[in-house]
C-alpha cells in the first residue's frame, strides 16, 4: 500500500491537511470526511485521487461511518474522477443510511409526543441534533440509535 507524506511547507490555512505518513486512501479520506474543502486541500484531494484504490476508499469511509459526508464531499469535488462503481455505491449507502435517519426521526418525534403529554422534561442531543444543528443536513451523517437525557425523578416514568 502506498504512502502519502504531503509536501512541505503549510500555512495556517490548510493545518488540518493530514500530515502523517498515511496510506493515500486514509489521507484522501481524512480530506474528504469534511464539508468545505480550501484551496490547498482540493489540490491535494486531486493528486490524490489520481493514485487511490477507490474500492478501499469506499471500504474505509463505510467502516468509518463517514460515507455520507465524502460521499458530499466527492461527488461536489472529485465525480470525474472517482469510478461510477464507487460513487453508486456510496450513493445507495448515503440513500440507505439516509431512511434509517428518517426512521430515527420518526421514532424521535413519537417519543418526543409521549414524553411532553407525560409532562416528563428530557433533552436531545447527538446524532440527529448535531446532523441538523451543525451541518442543516440530516443525511450528512449516519446515526445509529437517538440519545435523550430526563430526569433521574422521572426515569421510571420516561422508560
Amino acid at each position: 500500500m502506498a504512502m502519502h507524506t504531503p509536501p512541505a511547507p503549510f500555512t495556517a490555512s490548510d493545518r488540518d491537511t493530514p500530515r502523517l505518513s498515511l496510506p493515500l486512501e486514509e489521507a484522501l479520506l481524512l480530506i474528504c470526511a469534511r464539508r468545505e474543502l480550501t484551496e490547498p486541500l482540493l489540490k491535494e484531494a486531486h493528486a490524490l485521487a489520481q493514485e487511490v484504490d477507490w474500492d478501499r476508499v469506499v471500504e474505509l469511509s463505510l467502516a468509518h461511518r463517514v460515507a455520507p459526508i465524502v460521499f458530499a464531499s466527492m461527488k461536489r469535488h472529485l465525480s470525474a474522477v472517482i469510478p461510477d462503481r464507487c460513487l453508486d455505491r456510496l450513493k445507495q449507502h448515503v440513500i440507505a443510511s439516509t431512511h434509517g435517519n428518517l426512521a430515527l426521526l420518526s421514532e424521535l418525534l413519537r417519543t418526543a409526543r409521549e414524553l411532553t403529554a407525560g409532562k416528563i422534561r428530557f433533552a436531545v442531543f447527538k446524532g440527529l441534533v448535531i446532523n441538523q444543528s451543525v451541518y442543516q443536513d440530516l443525511a450528512i451523517r449516519q446515526c445509529g440509535d437517538i440519545d435523550i437525557l430526563v430526569d433521574q425523578d422521572n426515569f421510571t416514568r420516561a422508560r
